[in-house]
């Protein structure tokens, strides 16, 4: 009994501030399309002053002459008195009536689909023929049950958005105060100091208005799910709020320190391997987009520049050039010795061919034959590959941001560059060249001292 009494009391409550927010908005609105209407009077009024003064001071004059039907005595006509007592009298023509073009709907095909809300209103009720009426005539009845009872037209007396709800909710805390007092008065004064301690001007609010809401207004959702709803709204609408579990951006001001699988989590859930883009409405089933793949993939490898990449290298350090050298040896002989045994191996196998097969004769092409110039751009290319593959591979940025900081900012390493650095690492491992020119605010020197 208590808890129904207090449910009716609470929905009281609700539909009293509901009807109140909806006047206070309806007045605020009409204040505001009166204003409106004011500012655009006051606009179109300087406007026809400006253009009265501009015909008035120019000197065109535009004459019309419209043309007269011969039956123009017949015609009926309009006259107009004016206030100096001048008639005008022009005669009336009908326009006829144009037929409308009837209401049209076409499909146009997308690139995509798209992920939308269901629909929640009927917005036609389909017409099925008399004899299917007549036969089942409850058709139409579970066709507007399954729209909860909304068909398109109908007037619309529980409208809430998310805005309205939230003040709904906040109006709705007087009473939850209102109740604490009555408590406190009940319970004649005891712990007192308990309560002063534990009370905030920021109380949340209590489930049953959840609940009166979620009697009043149904179509809502249930009362935990208004509950969720109100605490996704207030954090949205807090500025200095993050969603939670979000890592601040790498470039942002508030960037911080965190491990590498935090720093690519966003790439790892939201990149579609298929489409190439982030957060794909296409592939976003779990079937289709089943998560990154943490082995490790085989990719072209950048090897390590063979020259200082400017002042700051970490080539110029003591001992590093010395063994970037005896490294680089070892892998020259080790590569001589891997050509040299597939060159044995190969030839052991066409002298067995040429052996066991007899000698076919090789079909030699005519010189004028139409494939010469292809021929050529062929040599031309193979010439332009060998030239490029035998220039040293540019080891300079051209851009970085070494010299527009000052002379300690680049020596300290921000939560977003130990981010960037963890990130990198990974895929270009001991090319410290690389990856800072890929950072821009660090030197590979720094670079190298941060990997030991």
């Amino acid at each position: 009994m208590a808890k129904a009494k207090i449910s009716l009391e609470w929905k009281k409550r609700v539909k009293q501030e509901y009807m109140r927010l909806r006047q206070a908005k309806r007045y605020k609105r009409a204040d505001e399309v009166k204003l409106s209407w004011n500012q655009n009077r006051e606009r179109m009024n300087e406007v026809l002053i400006d253009d009265q003064k501009r015909w008035t001071e120019c000197k065109a004059l535009w004459v019309s002459t419209p043309e007269l039907p011969l039956h123009v005595s017949c015609m009926k006509k309009a006259e107009i008195v004016g206030n100096e007592g001048d008639i005008q009298v022009i005669p009336i023509k009908i326009i006829n009536s144009v037929t409308p073009i009837p209401t049209m709907y076409t499909w146009a095909p997308i690139q995509q689909n798209f992920m939308v809300e269901d629909e929640t209103v009927l917005h036609n009720i389909p017409y099925m023929g008399d004899e299917v009426l007549d036969q089942d005539g409850t058709f139409i009845e579970e066709l507007i049950k399954n729209y909860d009872g909304k068909v398109h037209g109908d007037r619309e007396t529980g409208f809430m958005d998310d805005q309205l709800f939230v003040e709904l909710v906040h109006a709705l805390m007087q009473y939850q105060e209102k109740d604490k007092v009555d408590k406190k008065d009940k319970e004649k004064g005891k712990e007192e100091e308990k309560e002063a301690t534990s009370k905030s001007p920021d109380d949340f609010p209590v489930f049953v208005i959840f609940q009166a809401i979620s009697l009043q207004f149904p179509d809502k959702g249930r009362a935990e799910q208004l509950r969720e709803k109100y605490i996704e709204l207030t954090e949205r609408m807090d500025p200095n709020a993050l969603p939670p579990e979000c890592t601040p951006n790498i470039d942002g001001p508030t960037a911080e320190s965190v491990p590498r699988e935090q720093t690519m989590h966003s790439f790892h859930t939201l990149f579609c391997r298929r489409c190439f883009k982030y957060d794909c409405f296409l592939h976003r089933l779990q079937a289709c987009h089943p998560g990154p793949n943490l082995q490790k993939r085989r990719g072209p490898d950048l090897k390590p520049f063979t020259e200082i990449c400017g002042t700051d290298c970490y080539m110029l350090l003591d001992g590093i050039k010395e063994k970037l050298a005896a490294k680089r040896e070892q892998e020259e002989e080790h590569e001589k010795s891997k050509d040299k045994q597939s060159k044995d191996a190969s030839n052991a196998v066409e002298s067995n061919d040429s052996a066991s097969l007899p000698r076919k004769v090789c079909k030699q092409q005519s010189v004028d034959s139409g494939n010469e110039a292809s021929s050529e751009d062929s040599n031309d290319s193979n010439n332009k590959d060998s030239t490029e593959g035998s220039n040293p591979v540019s080891t300079t940025t051209s851009f970085s941001l070494l010299g527009l900081m000052g002379e300690d900012d680049h020596r300290e390493w921000t939560g977003s560059d130990q981010s960037l650095f963890r990130a990198l690492h990974k895929v270009y491992l001991n090319n410290y060249c690389a990856i800072a020119q890929i950072m821009l605010t660090k030197t590979c020197q720094q670079v190298i001292v941060c990997t030991g």
